[in-house]
C-alpha cells in the first residue's frame, strides 16, 4: 500500500461518514453500533480523527498480524454424485 492509495481510501471512507452523520438515522446507527458493541460514545470529530491518523506502517502492520491470506472457506450446496 502506498501513501496514495491510503490518502485516497481515507477520502472515501471520511466523505461516506459525513454524508452519512448528516441524516438523524445514519448518526443514531453509529451511535447504537458503538454503544451495543463498544460501549463508548464516539463523537464524529473522533472518528474522523481517527481515520485522518491511519499510516500505511498502521496497515503494513495489520496484514501481518492478521496474514489475509490464511483463512478457511467452507461452501454449503447439493450433494454432488
Amino acid at each position: 500500500m502506498t501513501e496514495d492509495e491510503l490518502t485516497k481510501a481515507k477520502n472515501k471512507v471520511l466523505s461516506e461518514l459525513v454524508i452519512k452523520n448528516e441524516l438523524p438515522m445514519g448518526r443514531l446507527v453509529d451511535l447504537g453500533f458503538n454503544w451495543i458493541y463498544l460501549k463508548k460514545y464516539i463523537t464524529t470529530e473522533d472518528e474522523v480523527n481517527a481515520i485522518k491518523n491511519v499510516t500505511v506502517d498502521d496497515i503494513k502492520s495489520l496484514i501481518h498480524k492478521l496474514n489475509p491470506g490464511d483463512f478457511t472457506q467452507l461452501i454449503l450446496g447439493p450433494k454432488t454424485e
